[in-house]
C-alpha cells in the first residue's frame, strides 16, 4: 500500500485499526498466487482470449432481461388475441355503445369508446382496421414502458446528484483533509470527522462516495495518505460493499470496483483475483489484469503478452495501459520488455500502439532494434517507429533517420521531421534548410520551418534566409508560423 511519501506499507502497517476488514493481502504483495497459473491451464480456459470483445460481454445472458422480454411478448399477444380473434358481439351499432345513439368523445367517454372496441374486437370492421388497432396497442404498450424506463432513468440521476450535493456540503472538505492530509489519521478520529451518526450507507450512497474519494485523489495524485484512504473506505462500509459486488455483482459492477481498486491502491483477495484475471468477460478481465501488474511485483507482467493484447486492444485500452505504465514507473517497477510482444502479435495496430510504448517506456537497446521496422512496407509500423524515437530522444536515431528522408512520402516526412524535433540533437539545422527545397508540399514545408525556427539561433537565422528568398504565394507559410495563435503558443 503505497503511503504518503511513495513508499508501500507492509501487509501489516495497512490493517491498522481495520479490525473489520476481509482484505488480507497488501497492494505491495499483490496477488501473486493468482499470477500461478500454467501455461497449459490458460490455453483450456474456458473462453478464448481472443475472441471478439462483444462476445465476451454478450456470452453471460441476463435473466431479468429474459423474463421482461418474454412478459412483453406475452402481453402483446394477448392483446393481438383480443383484437383479431372472432366475437359474437352484434355490433350494428357501429361505434355507437348499446343504449346510446350519439357520443360526445369528452373526458373518458372516449377510453370508453375504445374500449368497447376491444371487448368486442371490433366486429364488422374490416380486417386492416383490426391489425392498425393491434398495432397501435403495441405501440401504446411500448411508449408505456419507455416511460417507465426514462422515469426510472431520470429518478436515479436526480437521486445521485442530490447525495452529491450532501457529500459536498457535509462530507468533501473533511474526506479531503482524510485523503491528501500530511498525517496518518486513525480510524477513531476518522469517525469523528465523518460522523454519520450511526447511520450506514447503502449501496447508491457508497458508489456515489467511491467516485467522490477516486476524484479527490486524482486530484491530489502523488500526494496522497493511502492507509488514510483504505481507513476511511473500511469505515463507510465501501469494503463490504467492493466485496460484495466482486463476488456476486454484475460484470459492469465489477469492472468498476477493480478500477477503483486500482485507482486508490487498495488490496484484494488473492481467492477473487485468481478468479477475476481468467473471468470470461473480456473487459472484466482486462481490468483485473491491469491491476494484476500493478499490485503484484514477483512477476507483474505475466498476463501481458500476445493473446492479452489481441486485435481487440482498442485505443481506450492503449491509453489504460500507458496510465499502468505510468503507475509501474512511479513505484520503481522495472518495464517490460516489448520486443517479444511486438514481434508475436498479429494485428499492425496493436504492433504499431507497441512501438510507441518502447519511445516512452523502453531501453535503449530496444529502440535500436526499432530501426528495422523503418524499412517496413507498413505504414503504419513505419511511422509509429519513427515517433517512438522522437518520444524516447534517441539521438543515435536521427542520422537514421534523416538518411531515409528522401525516399519516404510526405505524411511520413513530416514525421521524421517531428522526431528529429523533438530529438533536438543541435546539429539538424543545416539538414532542415537542406531538405526545405526537396519537397512540393506545403503542409511539408511548414513542418521544416516551424522546426527551423524553434531549434536554435541558427535555425532562427535560415528560417529568416529561407523568408528572404521566398516567392510570394510561399510567404502565407511564413506567416502561419510565425503567428501565435496558429501555432497555440498563447
Amino acid at each position: 500500500m503505497k503511503a504518503g511519501n511513495g513508499q508501500y506499507l507492509s501487509t501489516q502497517d495497512a490493517a491498522v485499526e481495520t479490525r473489520e476488514t476481509h482484505l488480507s493481502v497488501s497492494a505491495a504483495s499483490g496477488p501473486t498466487s493468482a499470477g500461478a497459473v500454467s501455461p497449459q491451464a490458460r490455453k483450456k480456459s474456458a473462453y478464448d482470449e481472443s475472441g471478439d470483445r462483444r462476445m465476451g460481454h454478450n456470452m453471460k445472458i441476463k435473466k431479468r432481461t429474459v423474463l421482461i422480454v418474454i412478459g412483453i411478448v406475452v402481453l402483446v399477444c394477448i392483446v393481438a388475441g383480443r383484437i383479431l380473434s372472432p366475437s359474437q358481439a352484434d355490433d350494428a351499432a357501429g361505434y355507437v355503445m348499446p343504449g346510446n345513439v350519439t357520443r360526445d368523445f369528452s373526458g373518458t367517454d372516449v377510453w370508453k369508446y375504445y374500449l368497447y372496441f376491444y371487448e368486442n374486437k371490433f366486429q364488422g370492421y374490416p380486417w386492416v382496421v383490426k391489425i392498425s388497432y393491434s398495432i397501435f396497442v403495441v405501440a401504446l404498450i411500448f411508449c408505456l414502458c419507455t416511460g417507465i424506463y426514462m422515469l426510472r432513468f431520470f429518478y436515479r440521476q436526480e437521486r445521485n446528484k442530490s447525495i452529491q450535493r450532501e457529500f459536498a456540503e457535509k462530507y468533501e472538505d473533511k474526506v479531503e483533509q482524510i485523503v491528501a492530509g500530511p498525517s496518518e489519521i486513525s480510524t477513531a478520529q476518522i469517525a469523528e470527522m465523518i460522523d454519520l451518526k450511526g447511520r450506514k450507507l447503502n449501496d447508491t450512497e457508497l458508489h456515489v462516495w467511491i467516485l467522490q474519494i477516486i476524484h479527490i485523489a486524482m486530484r491530489h495524485k502523488g500526494y496522497t495518505m493511502q492507509v488514510n484512504i483504505q481507513r476511511l473506505i473500511v469505515y463507510i462500509g465501501a469494503e463490504r460493499y467492493m466485496l460484495r459486488t466482486l463476488a456476486n455483482g454484475k460484470s459492469g459492477s465489477k469492472i468498476h470496483v477493480v478500477q477503483a481498486i486500482r485507482l486508490l491502491h487498495l488490496p484484494m483477495p488473492e481467492s477473487i483475483m485468481a478468479r477475476l484475471i481468467n473471468d470470461r468477460n473480456l473487459a472484466l478481465r482486462y481490468a483485473a489484469r491491469l491491476y494484476h501488474a500493478l499490485a503484484s511485483h514477483d512477476e507483474p507482467y505475466m498476463f501481458l503478452n500476445a493473446d492479452y493484447l489481441n486485435s481487440d486492444f482498442v485505443r481506450w485500452d492503449y491509453l489504460e495501459f500507458d496510465n499502468l505504465l505510468n503507475e509501474c514507473k512511479a513505484q520503481g517497477k522495472d518495464m517490460p520488455s516489448f520486443m517479444p510482444i511486438i514481434y508475436s502479435v498479429k494485428s499492425n495496430n496493436v504492433q504499431a500502439l507497441l512501438i510507441e510504448m518502447v519511445g516512452k517506456y523502453g531501453s535503449d537497446e530496444e529502440c535500436r532494434a526499432l530501426f528495422d521496422f523503418f524499412d517496413s512496407d507498413d505504414e503504419l509500423i513505419k511511422r509509429a517507429a519513427y515517433r517512438a524515437m522522437g518520444l524516447h530522444r534517441f539521438l543515435p536515431a536521427e542520422k537514421v533517420m534523416m538518411a531515409h528522408f528522401p525516399t519516404e512520402h510526405e505524411v511520413v516526412r513530416r514525421t521524421i521531421l517531428h522526431a528529429i524535433s523533438r530529438i533536438h540533437s543541435g546539429q539538424a539545422e543545416g539538414f532542415l534548410k537542406k531538405v526545405y527545397g526537396m519537397t512540393a508540399s506545403y503542409h511539408t514545408r511548414r513542418t521544416i520551418l516551424k522546426a527551423l525556427r524553434g531549434y536554435s539561433d541558427l535555425g532562427m537565422q535560415y528560417f529568416y534566409e529561407l523568408q528572404a528568398k521566398a516567392a510570394p504565394q510561399e510567404m502565407p507559410i511564413f506567416w502561419h508560423v510565425e503567428d501565435p495563435i496558429i501555432n497555440r503558443e498563447i
